[in-house]
């Protein structure tokens, strides 16, 4: 039911009263037409909200505020006519996120975190369309994600004292932040 509503208020969204502001943007509707996969899933993505709520204007909703306006792409579509996050590079895809969400304290320091420092932007950790977890929208359990690169801490949480990680009686994040803290480690 609650699915539904969302749906609901996204087409009044993407229908507004007084269409015709900005016509470089095509709405999130016409993208769910060569994009079925994503759009199905779409309601669950916290990026939905953007839609669901109609607060903002279309650079800051749906689709188009994370990929550019459409009506170019929908004319020719290839990935030089959108804002294909494949294409760009490290610095483009940290500023394109930060657009949104530079406003959280947690993400305040992100540009001098050694994640950022050592090459990985948000894409590294987190899959906006397709994440296989609930939470985060991460690009798989936040354990195994962490452990990819962590293989030293992997090991040593196999060790009889640790911090019950492994067990999930306890996430990395409890006590790291991977978007940069303002104190030493």
């Amino acid at each position: 039911m609650k699915a539904l509503c969302y749906f609901i208020l996204a087409a009044l969204c993407l229908f507004p009263a007084s269409a015709g502001a900005a016509t470089e943007y095509a709405g999130s509707n016409v993208c769910k037409t060569c994009h079925p996969d994503i759009w199905a899933r779409f309601y669950k993505n916290p990026h939905f909200k953007s839609l669901a709520l109609g607060k903002e204007s279309p650079e800051h909703t749906g689709c188009e505020g994370c990929h550019g306006p459409g009506q170019a792409h929908v004319k020719s579509p290839s990935k030089a006519t959108i804002v294909a996050f494949s294409q760009l590079s490290p610095d483009k895809i940290l500023d394109n996120c930060l657009t949104c969400h530079s406003q959280s304290i947690t993400r305040a320091n992100i540009r001098r975190s050694s994640h950022t420092l050592n090459g990985l932007v948000c894409t590294s950790c987190h899959s906006i369309h397709k994440s296989p977890v609930p939470k985060f929208l991460l690009a798989s359990n936040q354990t195994d994600l962490c452990y990819g690169c962590h293989q030293d801490v992997r090991s040593q949480f196999s060790m009889p004292f640790k911090h019950r990680v492994n067990e999930g009686f306890m996430q990395c994040t409890d006590c790291h932040n991977p978007h940069g803290a303002f104190m030493p480690a």
